[in-house]
């Protein structure tokens, strides 16, 4: 997939009302002292981070949608397979009373899939940093997702990841799907 730099992208959410408007700018100067970070989705299964100054890998998740699959790459019979090979996004959004960091990417042409990982705090990254995966099992309506997903706070104040449904859905139609950021798909 393309990669995506996370910096300290301004995203304006300092004009909002209330407490959210009122601490961004707390939030944006701990991305600016943070670690940076460049994420790209490969064909080994994995969605990667790297650290932008020295390169370092600091995370590598490997969605539950292509896990049966990763025994292929092992085989001596291999025949190319799309993996994690969707788009990333990184952008802020304010969850339980905090803003956060969230990568939403896809796995592309490799499963229909979507995740959301909490990013704030790269260096500390581990399994408790995932905060969902909606697949085609959750909702057969899930193609594979080759769009870029956005994130974005709704109307009624709750932030939500908003992608396409990708191609070859079970009923061949086109979706917008509207999930939560802190929702609970488990």
């Amino acid at each position: 997939s393309d990669p995506f730099y996370a910096g300290a992208q301004n995203w304006g959410y300092n004009i909002l009302s209330g407490t959210e408007g009122a601490t961004y700018m707390t939030h944006l100067e701990s991305k600016k002292n943070g670690t940076k970070m460049v994420y790209v989705g490969a064909n080994d299964g994995m969605l990667h981070g790297f650290r932008d100054t020295d390169g370092l890998e600091l995370l590598a998740y490997v969605p539950n949608a292509v896990i049966g699959n990763l025994a292929n790459l092992a085989s001596p019979s291999y025949a190319h397979q799309y993996y994690v090979d969707g788009p990333s996004v990184v952008g802020d959004a304010y969850l339980n009373s905090a803003w956060k960091s969230i990568l939403v990417g896809s796995t592309g042409a490799g499963a229909k899939a979507v995740f959301a990982l909490d990013v704030t705090n790269p260096d500390s990254f581990d399994a408790s940093k995932v905060m969902w995966e909606f697949t085609s099992a959750v909702h057969s309506d899930l193609g594979y997702p080759v769009g870029r997903p956005m994130m974005a706070k709704l109307n009624n104040g709750r932030w939500a990841a908003i992608f396409g449904n990708g191609y070859e859905s079970t009923g061949g139609d086109a979706k917008l799907f509207i999930i939560y950021l802190d929702a609970d798909l488990s």
